[in-house]
């Protein structure tokens, strides 16, 4: 459940971005066609700051979040258009022995699912000590004691005997705490996590955010926190950014976002929440289903689902454009919905 009041949260760093994405575009090619699964997203991330990116399942969240590692499947998934600037440098026109060299060093990503991201027949110390092997060539005992202080900075308990055992010796939670030391032994600029708290107990969620926040703070790391859960992004997020059907179509600080949306698609996934004052049992779902992205809408792609669309909406895709200051909605009667709700 969304908490009522909104927590108060550090204000990000006000320096350059460490990325900035501009007009970021994915493709996928199949038998059946190609998929614009992601369509001229922007944003940026600075150091410090937590940057949630929002949406149903198949928004596009994940494929932003696998175009900036650079781990879109190949030969079927490229970047098609835009470009993604790390520190000023273009990571998209750069050679894969290279974004590999930044994967891990610069920018690191935790996976959905612990279970799948990790191999079960290889210790977790080995696996979280790999990175260490391949990026820094430390020897044998500085891998060891490296991995240990990675362990206990996560809050694995016992971790000089933990070290040996496997990943199906660990709790869902426990997994999750793996993953996210094996993401952070090279101290990135950027971590990107991607759904960090699925499947995970309401404690154990808050543990592991909890601990994404610390590890945050004393890092000065950017994050890019990737969820439908709103009530994880209320509490965790300094800005937020809202996709559906591949495209971006309302960003802002996250307490003005959640308090008075400017887009018909957030107002729907704001009324689809539990919250405390509402005098009925009953949810609101948005209506109907997102769009096939084989043969997508004309016009504003949430035109289908939306209670107020009118001729323009089903003819005019609408322009990610500012409402306020730090807050872009792309709804052609963005006034009309800060105004009603």
């Amino acid at each position: 459940m969304v908490a009522e009041k909104l927590l108060q949260k550090e204000q990000p760093n006000s320096t350059a971005p460490l990325v900035n994405v501009e007009n970021l575009s994915v493709e996928f090619r199949s038998k059946t066609g190609n998929v614009q699964a992601v369509d001229g997203v922007n944003f940026s991330i600075h150091q410090s700051e937590t940057l949630a990116i929002l949406g149903e399942s198949g928004s596009g969240k994940s494929t932003v979040a696998l175009a900036l590692m650079g781990l879109l499947p190949k030969p079927n998934g490229h970047v098609n258009r835009g470009a993604i600037y790390f520190q000023g440098r273009n990571l998209v026109d750069l050679e894969e022995s290279e974004r590999r060299k930044m994967r891990g060093e610069k920018m690191s990503m935790v996976f959905q699912d612990p279970l799948s991201a990790l191999n079960p027949v290889y210790t977790v110390g080995f696996q979280i000590g790999e990175v260490l092997r391949v990026h820094r060539r430390m020897s044998r005992s500085k891998i060891k004691k490296a991995v240990v202080e990675l362990m206990e900075q996560v809050k694995i308990p016992d971790a000089k005997s933990r070290i040996k055992d496997y990943p199906h010796q660990f709790s869902g939670g426990m997994q999750q705490r793996v993953i996210i030391a094996m993401a952070l032994a090279l101290q990135p600029k950027v971590l990107i996590a991607d759904e960090p708290t699925t499947a995970l107990d309401v404690t154990v969620q808050a543990q592991i955010m909890q601990l994404l926040k610390e590890l945050q703070r004393t890092e000065k790391m950017g994050l890019v926190l990737i969820s439908h859960d709103l009530g994880v992004v209320a509490n965790h997020a300094d800005r937020v950014a809202v996709m559906y059907a591949g495209h971006l179509v309302e960003t802002g600080k996250v307490e003005e976002v959640f308090r008075n949306p400017a887009h018909p698609y957030t107002v729907g996934l704001m009324e689809s929440l539990p919250t405390l004052n509402k005098n009925t049992s009953r949810l609101v779902p948005i209506k109907g289903s997102p769009p096939n992205l084989l043969t997508p809408p004309k016009g504003c792609p949430f035109h289908p689902r939306c209670p107020i669309a009118k001729d323009i909406c089903r003819q005019e895709l609408p322009e990610l454009t500012e409402v306020a200051s730090g807050r872009e909605s792309a709804c052609h009667f963005y006034k009309e919905v800060l105004q009603h709700g």
